[in-house]
């Protein structure tokens, strides 16, 4: 028998917030019944996709980054699609390390959890980062750590916990907030530099919905996004999966790749009505828009946020159109399980807002109070009392120094807003 060529390249997998059992609720009511569960009949599959790519791949392990489950009490048939799929890796040789995030902290429950998964699978307790060898395929002898929530809202800095420990090369498993991203809840918060000031060579992390591959050889921190969008949130839009990580002969991390697992994609769809004006107009450009993304996305079904930006004179006629029935209508042919489904409506009248502010109107009062909170950039947008909850976290929300995030589109909006409805009123 020929000799084989030795193994120089080996390969571990990432994921994280892969948040089985959630329901996706956010198709909206305009997808009838039978293509709401097509879709997610196909989104409960992309565990199997993750499964199906780590054996393929031939990958030595795999890290889990937190939130594999949506919920802490989980979901009994998702618990089962994850015990058959650890159980077809570790027949496969390949073992399982993973770590519990905020949507499924090391409570109780998980514990009883635990004790049913298949030897190949070793979950890390919350605490004090724990540590295993693993020798890889090209022989190079791994050290893989990682650190559970203990609850669901942890508020301590976990990256130092990892300070003491090495590894050639060292991974380490983590969920947490590096940098204080303002989209995702500052749960075990670090920086940038609490990560490179430690021997990890790679950090495997999870809880940011957007991937993101930061560093470069052999000193690596990088989130994988989570497997499946679910909303047309921008974190949630785009191609969602996993990252396999090559390690060379020399222990080496090198550039990891992203491979896509999902099954449905959500997507945002920008259309500028500046040049247009009349709504026929703007149709046909959103569903020549819509359909140019279905068709960038394969056999994909896409669900597709679409808003209209911009200046036009078709502004006061689009808010009386149903433009989402439109779209659906004009692209269902096109598009499978997948569909429109919600349509965004930021367009603004071409009204000169200098012949407003020059005006002797109640426009011209109304655009001067708001022109005012403008110019103080201390003093708070203020909410009425009986605003929706949403609504109060939106304008409330902070940045780390304590500046209204939302405040400059805020008040752009309402200026826009107060023009449309009170312009002419002279």
């Amino acid at each position: 028998m020929a000799n084989l060529p030795a193994v120089t390249t080996s390969y571990f997998l990432h994921a994280a917030d892969l948040h089985l059992g959630a329901q996706l609720k956010s198709l909206g009511t305009r997808v009838s019944a039978e293509k709401a569960e097509n879709i997610r009949r196909e989104v409960r599959r992309v565990f199997d996709d993750l499964v199906n790519v780590a054996i393929e791949r031939k990958v030595d392990f795999v890290v889990l980054a937190g939130d594999v489950y949506d919920q802490a009490e989980n979901d009994p048939a998702a618990q089962l699609r994850v015990n058959a799929g650890f159980k077809r890796l570790g027949d496969a040789g390949i073992k399982v390390f993973m770590v519990h995030g905020n949507h499924d902290p090391m409570n109780v429950a998980q514990r009883a959890n635990i004790s049913n998964l298949p030897t190949n699978v070793t979950v890390f307790d919350h605490g004090q980062p724990q540590s295993y060898e693993v020798t890889m395929s090209n022989g190079v002898v791994a050290t893989v750590a990682g650190v559970s929530f203990e609850k669901a809202d942890e508020k301590n800095n976990l990256a130092v916990r990892f300070a003491g420990l090495t590894g050639a090369p060292l991974i380490a498993v983590m969920h947490a907030n590096v940098g204080g991203s303002t989209d995702h809840d500052p749960y075990a918060p670090c920086t940038p530099s609490d990560l490179m000031a430690t021997h990890v060579n790679y950090w495997a992390l999870g809880h940011i919905h957007i991937r993101s591959v930061n560093g470069s050889q052999n000193k690596w921190w990088v989130y994988p996004g989570n497997l499946q969008g679910r909303s047309t949130k921008a974190a949630e839009c785009g191609p969602k999966g996993v990252m396999v990580v090559p390690v060379d002969q020399a222990g080496s991390v090198l550039t990891p790749e992203f491979v896509p697992c999902d099954r449905a994609r959500f997507e945002r769809v920008v259309v500028d009505a500046a040049t247009f004006t009349t709504v026929a107009e703007i149709l046909e450009r959103a569903v020549s828009a819509v359909l140019d993304r279905v068709t960038a996305n394969g056999n994909m079904p896409v669900l597709a946020s679409v808003e209209i930006t911009g200046a036009t004179e078709a502004h006061a006629d689009l808010a009386v159109v149903d433009v989402l029935g439109q779209l659906i209508e004009r692209t269902e042919d096109s598009m499978g399980d997948g569909q429109v489904i919600k349509v965004v409506n930021s367009t603004r009248s071409r009204t000169n807002i200098a012949d407003v502010r020059a005006s002797n109107t109640i426009a011209a009062k109304a655009v001067g109070v708001l022109d005012a909170l403008a110019a103080d950039p201390l003093k708070e947008v203020p909410v009425v009392d009986n605003a929706p909850a949403t609504a109060k976290k939106y304008v409330n929300k902070r940045d780390d120094s304590g500046a209204q995030v939302h405040r400059q589109s805020i008040l752009d909006d309402a200026r826009e807003l107060l023009v449309d409805v009170l312009w002419g009123a002279k």
